[in-house]
C-alpha cells in the first residue's frame, strides 16, 4: 500500500518537475533573445543603422555601400547578424579572430568552413555560442557539419556552432541568392535605420526561433524542410501538402526532405538556413522549391509548447501562439500589381493577418497579437 502511494506521488510530481524545468528553459530563451535585441540596438547606436540580414564586412576600412553589397565574391556577403553583433554580445575576442583573417583587399572568408579556404581559423566556426541556443531544443547539442550539397557527404572534421535564433524576413518568400523586395526590418545586402520602422518598434519583429534537427533523418516538422514542394512562391499554403495525413507534426513518408542545414552555421545569413517568413504560423512545415538555392518558405518553430518566443525591434520579447491570425496564407507574395506585398506598394497592409503585420516594418498597420 505504501509503495502504491509513493508511486502515485511520483507520478504526480514528475510532470510538475518537467513543467518547472521547461519554464526555466523558456525563461533562458527569452533572456537570450532580449540580449540579442539589445546587441542590435547597441550596433545601431554605433553605426546609426542595423546590420543587414545577409551582407559583407562592416569596419572602418570596409564600410561603404559598394563594399557592403560586394557581389564579386558571393559567399563573402553571406554573413548574418550573429557575426555583426559579436562585439556587442561580449564576444569581441571571437570577432577579432575573424577579422584577423581578412584578406588584403578587405574581404572575410565564408561564414562556414568548407575546408578549402586558406584564411580560416577553425575554432572561430566550431566554438559553441550558447547565447544563440534555446535550452529547450535537443538539437542544440549536435554540431553543424559542412556537407557537399550535391552529394550529401558530411565532413565531421569541420564542426560548426549552431543557432536557434532566425531573422524575420517579413511577409515574403525569399530566393536565397537574390535580393527581393522584402518588407522586414532587416534586409539582405542593405542597412535600415530605426527611422525605417514606420509601423512602430514594438510591433515589428527582428528574430524568432527555428528548431535545429534533433537527429539526421527525422521526419519531424520542427527542424526539417520539405524539398521540391511546387508553387510555394505563388501559394504558400501548398507547403501544408508536405504534412503526413492527419499529423501536423511530421512530414509525409512520400515527401523528400533536404539535408537540413537549419541553424547549422551560426553566422550564416542565407534564407535557407537562418531566416523565417511571417506567412505560415509558428510550428508549421518549412518548404523549399529546390535542394538549396531555390525559394524557401521557413516557419518559426520551437520546442516550447504552443508557440515561439519573438524579439521585437524595441528589444521586448513576447511569446506568440501557433494559433495566431495569419490571414490568407494562400495569397501570392510574389509581387503583382494587385498584390499588397508588391514592390510597387510597400506601404500596404499585409494579407497574412496579425502575423504578417508583425513582420513588416512599414505596411501601414500596427497590429499586435
Amino acid at each position: 500500500m505504501v509503495i502504491a502511494i509513493i508511486g502515485v506521488l511520483i507520478a504526480l510530481l514528475l510532470p510538475a518537475v518537467q513543467a518547472a524545468r521547461e519554464a526555466a528553459r523558456r525563461s533562458q530563451c527569452i533572456n537570450n533573445l532580449k540580449q540579442y535585441g539589445l546587441a542590435m540596438q547597441n550596433y545601431h547606436s554605433t553605426y546609426n543603422v542595423f546590420p543587414p540580414s545577409r551582407g559583407g564586412p562592416k569596419s572602418s576600412d570596409y564600410s561603404s555601400a559598394t563594399d557592403l553589397n560586394d557581389v564579386n565574391t558571393n559567399h563573402n556577403c553571406q554573413w548574418g547578424p550573429a557575426m555583426f553583433t559579436l562585439p556587442f554580445m561580449e564576444q569581441t575576442p571571437r570577432y577579432d579572430r575573424l577579422w584577423s583573417q581578412k584578406t588584403s583587399d578587405g574581404r572575410l572568408p565564408w561564414p562556414w568552413n568548407n575546408g578549402t579556404q586558406t584564411n580560416v581559423i577553425a575554432d572561430f566556426y566550431s566554438e559553441p555560442y550558447s547565447a544563440m541556443l534555446c535550452p529547450s531544443d535537443a538539437g542544440r547539442s549536435y554540431p553543424g557539419y559542412t556537407h557537399n550539397t550535391a552529394t550529401g557527404v558530411v565532413y565531421p572534421d569541420r564542426p560548426h556552432a549552431t543557432k536557434n535564433y532566425a531573422v524575420c524576413i517579413g511577409d515574403y518568400i525569399n530566393d536565397n541568392r537574390t535580393m527581393n523586395a522584402q518588407r522586414a526590418m532587416l534586409l539582405p545586402l542593405q542597412e535600415n535605420s530605426m527611422a525605417a520602422c514606420a509601423d512602430g518598434t514594438s510591433n515589428t519583429m527582428l528574430f524568432s526561433e527555428r528548431c535545429t534537427p534533433a537527429e539526421e533523418g527525422t521526419r519531424l516538422v520542427r527542424g526539417g524542410m520539405a524539398y521540391g514542394i511546387a508553387n510555394i512562391a505563388t501559394n504558400p499554403s501548398n507547403c501544408f501538402s508536405s504534412l503526413a495525413t492527419g499529423n501536423s507534426k511530421e512530414y509525409g513518408s512520400s515527401v523528400t526532405l533536404t539535408y537540413s542545414e537549419t541553424g547549422a552555421f551560426c553566422f550564416d545569413g542565407r534564407a535557407y538556413t537562418s531566416t523565417y517568413s511571417s506567412i505560415l504560423p509558428p510550428n508549421s512545415p518549412s518548404c523549399s522549391s529546390s535542394l538549396n538555392y531555390g525559394y524557401s518558405l521557413a516557419a518559426a518553430s520551437s520546442y516550447h509548447s504552443g508557440g515561439v518566443n519573438v524579439a521585437f525591434v524595441d528589444c521586448s520579447v513576447q511569446f506568440v501562439s501557433e494559433t495566431i491570425d495569419c490571414g490568407n496564407v494562400g495569397w501570392s507574395p510574389g509581387g503583382t500589381s494587385a498584390s499588397p506585398n508588391a514592390t510597387t506598394a510597400p506601404q500596404n497592409e499585409s494579407n497574412y493577418g496579425v502575423w504578417g503585420a508583425m513582420g513588416t516594418r512599414k505596411g501601414g498597420e500596427s497590429k499586435r497579437f
